[in-house]
C-alpha cells in the first residue's frame, strides 16, 4: 500500500496495486478524478460523502457515510471471521470469550489488582493529577 497527498488539491490517496481509494474535498477530488481518466483506464465505484453516495466498497471491504454522525465509517468484509473459524477448526461447540487469557491468568490479575488497593503509585516526575494505568 502507498499512500499520496497533494498539498494544492488537499487530497489523500492510498493506492494498492490497481486500487485507489482518496479522502478530500469536492474540488480536489474532481481534479483527481480527471487526472485519473486522463490516463488510465478506470472505474468510478462511488463517491461516498454528504449529498453523494452512502457507501462505495473497496478492496471487498464498505465505506459509508453516516449522516446522523457526520462521519465515515469503514466495514470490513463479514466472510473473513467465518473463515478464521473455519481454518481454526471452530464449530457450534466453541465458545467465545471477552478477552484472551485463561481462568488462572484472569484470577491473577483480579489478586494482582486487589493487592495495590490503598498504595499510590508512584510516577516520576511527580504529576499534578494522579496516574492513569489506563491509555
Amino acid at each position: 500500500m502507498v499512500f499520496f497527498y497533494h498539498w494544492d488539491w488537499g487530497v489523500f490517496e492510498a493506492v494498492w496495486g490497481d486500487d485507489f481509494a482518496a479522502v478530500g474535498g469536492d474540488e480536489g477530488i474532481r481534479k483527481l478524478d480527471a487526472l485519473l481518466e486522463a490516463n488510465f483506464d478506470k472505474r468510478l465505484e462511488a463517491v461516498v460523502g454528504p449529498m453523494k453516495d452512502t457507501q462505495g466498497k473497496i478492496l471487498n471491504r464498505i465505506i459509508a457515510y453516516n449522516a446522523e454522525r457526520k462521519s465515515f465509517e469503514w466495514h470490513t468484509d463479514g466472510k473473513h471471521p467465518k473463515k478464521i473459524g473455519e481454518m481454526l477448526r471452530f464449530n457450534e461447540r466453541t465458545k467465545g470469550a471477552s478477552m484472551t487469557g485463561t481462568k488462572e491468568d484472569g484470577a491473577k490479575l483480579r489478586d494482582g489488582a486487589l493487592e495495590l488497593e490503598g498504595r499510590r503509585s508512584r510516577c516520576a516526575p511527580q504529576p499534578r493529577e494522579p496516574c492513569s494505568t489506563t491509555r
